[in-house]
């Protein structure tokens, strides 16, 4: 009787059983694939932040090397020793020996070492005798010692070197990155080397030798692991895709160790990144590997624009193992609520199913008596007649349903809440532990972020250590806050015409710190473009190069100045002399020279002492100096010879008072430590235009002048006269 009813609801059952069981798969499986997405689209907003990160600060490295280079390739010792050792070991200039020139070259190299600590060797390479080094400076343990005669090597095998003897003036070479070699071998312990060269030619288009520096990388290569959590592994590759950073330190320049391996054999689909038709930068992307599904982000980073296949490549990799075991928590979670939630389901639908067959069951059973001859029987009354009992047993029915899925709705509700109150608590947490951990709070550079409109968003801490500010008092401010006033309007106009033009710009800044003091830095803005591809951000990396600045004026001193007197020196004076020239033919008016010999210096140093003679010479160049207008200027030529370049004279007579006064305040008695010295001196002179319209050509006959003046009793002075014709 009750076998159809139960048939029945059992079907119905089964198949309500079936249907929850479907949803609650499904909901599971949606919300795994939205935290997913939501890992990966993070992950790949942090790492594209740090590849452009590590980019910024390898070009910006490299670019300081290549201007230091050339800058020492243009010290007046190295053309100096080019000249004397052309000259059978005398510079005709200015009569110093090769060895002086030398001596003054080590010194200008050890200054700029001190300056630098990460230049571990700089070198003057000269291309006769097999490429023998000239000069050399070497830095180990802090300590910079220079390089004696019998230690200098020959470098005419080495690649950078036949790569330099083939630039033209002014060009740069740089040296793929590897261990540094000492004669012929790794040198132990391990330097991991970038070399820069730039060629040194003489006057007749010959090459005679080349600038060197060897730069320390450990420093900037150790830095490319440390941003990331442990789950992803880094690695930097040269352009063969060598390995130079490997998680495996044991694998890092097996290529220069005999166990030579490329990232393209561990993962062959990054061959394509070191092939020139791919794109630079490679936002996150799924690799399938022989080990498994990998997330994997790079970067192509060009440090030698000559060369377009010269670049190292920074890749990061994150195995798919790591992004399931990060949402593998709130996995858990979910299913657990969702198992409860159809557990408590399924055993309410059997609890209203058999609630709901029971009528029909009694109804059923009564009928088949009442066909079987019992006609006595009555249906089930539940009120009024049979069909109004039925009606109202379905009413009821249709009650008890509608609650029952007013409370299912309520619980899917619920759990959808809780669902995206998990997920928005998940993205908050990763977003802040991916800006503090990747771009701020791992990097020694001050970070600024702006807004579209230029407005300060967000600084990290080496921005507040550098300008003294803090991130509460630059928040809504424009990051002129820390301007310092040395650049006028067009200087900036420029810096902001190139940023929109080009996505970009770097160079040297003078800024303002909190405490008002001017400080240099070293400065990168990169423009970030929104969905619309319109500026949405800028960020600004920037290094304080104060200090190296100072270093370096220090230096420029030392090559323009002599030495002993602290005045200019040859190469200073002919540069000022060029520069005046210039403006005197611009401006039609004249300019005087006088050049200055001393009498009776030499039986002073021969009888006193070199010493005595020393501190003569300083005392002349007082006397010289006070002599002077503000305008002009005076210069050691060398020995006991001193030009002076008179700015605008009227008439020759300017030059004969000055001379005048020059030979009256050097015939003075001179107290040069406890000794009463008296000298005198020779002066000749020549003026612009009439005796020359070139400093060579006017230093010259003014020499000849001064000779005529000591042929003539010394303590004198003449004007230079043309031999007659």
């Amino acid at each position: 009787m009750g076998l159809s009813g139960n048939h029945l609801s059992t079907r119905i059952a089964l198949a309500g059983l079936v249907l929850i069981l479907g949803m609650a798969l499904l909901l599971v499986t949606l919300v795994d694939r939205h935290q997913r997405e939501n890992l990966l689209v993070e992950s790949r907003a942090e790492l594209d932040d740090s590849l452009r990160l590590y980019d910024t600060r390898m070009r910006q490295t490299i670019e300081t090397l290549r201007q230091d280079v050339l800058f020492l390739s243009r010290t007046p010792p190295i053309s100096g020793i080019r000249r004397a050792s052309q000259n059978g070991g005398i510079d005709p200039l200015d009569t110093n020996t090769t060895e002086k020139w030398k001596v003054r070259l080590q010194e200008i190299f050890t200054a700029f070492s001190d300056a630098h600590p990460n230049y571990f060797k700089i070198r003057y390479i000269g291309v006769a005798d097999g490429g023998r080094e000239i000069v050399r400076i070497d830095r180990k343990n802090d300590h910079v010692s220079v390089m004696p005669e019998n230690r200098l090597q020959r470098k005419a095998d080495r690649d950078f070197f036949k790569a330099a003897i083939k630039l033209p003036e002014k060009g740069i070479v740089l040296s793929e990155i590897n261990f540094n070699q000492e004669y012929g071998r790794i040198e132990e312990p391990h330097i991991r080397t970038l070399r820069a060269l730039t060629p040194v030619y003489a006057p007749d288009g010959s090459i005679f030798g080349m600038v060197a520096i060897n730069m320390d990388m450990g420093d900037l290569l150790d830095t490319v692991p440390i941003t990331h959590p442990s789950s992803i592994k880094s690695y930097l590759t040269n352009g063969e895709g060598d390995y130079l950073v490997h998680p495996d330190p044991g694998r890092s320049f097996g290529f220069e160790l005999g166990k030579k391996r490329l990232i393209q054999q561990d993962i062959p689909e990054l061959a394509a990144l070191f092939k020139g038709n791919t794109p630079d930068h490679w936002s996150l992307r799924p690799i399938q590997t022989s080990a498994g599904l990998v997330h994997v982000a790079a970067q192509r980073i060009h440090y030698d624009l000559r060369q377009p296949g010269h670049f190292i490549a920074l890749v990061h990799v994150m195995p798919d193992s790591a992004v399931k075991k990060q949402i593998a928590p709130e996995r858990r979670q979910v299913i657990l609520i969702v198992l409860i939630s159809t557990l408590l389901i399924i055993g309410l639908g059997f609890f209203i199913i058999k609630r709901l067959f029971l009528p029909l069951r009694n109804f059923t059973e009564a009928a088949n008596t009442i066909a079987a001859g019992s006609y006595d029987t009555r249906l089930p009354k539940v009120s009024g007649s049979e069909i109004g009992a039925l009606a109202t047993a379905f009413s009821v029915m249709q009650d008890r349903v509608s609650k029952r899925e007013q409370d299912y709705q309520q619980l899917t509700d619920t759990l959808e809440q809780r669902v995206e109150e998990r997920a928005t608590e998940l993205e908050a947490k990763q977003a802040d532990l991916s800006l503090a951990a990747s771009v701020f709070h791992n990097t020694m550079e001050g970070i600024l972020i702006a807004n579209a409109d230029s407005i300060i968003i967000s600084v990290n801490p080496a921005f507040t250590e550098i300008t003294g500010y803090s991130a509460e008092e630059v928040f809504g401010h424009k990051p002129s806050i820390i301007r310092s006033n040395r650049h006028g309007p067009e200087f900036y106009r420029a810096l902001w015409d190139t940023l929109l033009r080009e996505g970009h710009w770097q160079g040297e800044i003078w800024n303002r710190r909190k405490n008002g003091e001017a400080f240099l830095a070293r400065l990168v803005i990169n423009q970030i473009l929104g969905p619309d591809g319109k500026p949405a951000r800028y960020v600004s990396v920037f290094n304080d190069i104060t200090e190296m600045h100072q270093k370096n004026e220090h230096i420029r001193h030392q090559a323009f100045h002599d030495a002993l007197t602290g005045l200019p020196n040859r190469a200073l004076l002919l540069d000022r002399m060029k520069h005046s020239l210039e403006i005197a033919r611009r401006e039609n008016y004249h300019i005087g020279l006088l050049f200055i010999d001393l009498d009776r210096f030499k039986p002073v140093n021969d009888t006193l002492g070199h010493n005595i003679g020393d501190a003569l010479l300083q005392e002349v160049s007082r006397r010289l100096t006070g002599c002077l207008r503000s305008a002009d200027t005076v210069a050691r030529m060398g020995g006991d010879e001193f030009v002076i370049m008179m700015e605008r004279t009227e008439d020759v007579e300017d030059c004969a008072t000055l001379a005048k006064k020059v030979i009256a305040t050097l015939s003075e008695t001179m107290t040069v430590c406890g000794h009463d010295i008296q000298i005198g001196a020779s002066i000749g002179i020549a003026s612009f235009p009439n005796d020359g319209t070139d400093a060579a050509t006017l230093i010259q006959h003014a020499d000849a002048a001064m000779y005529s003046a000591k042929s003539a009793g010394r303590g004198m002075f003449r004007f230079f006269q043309p031999p007659p014709t």
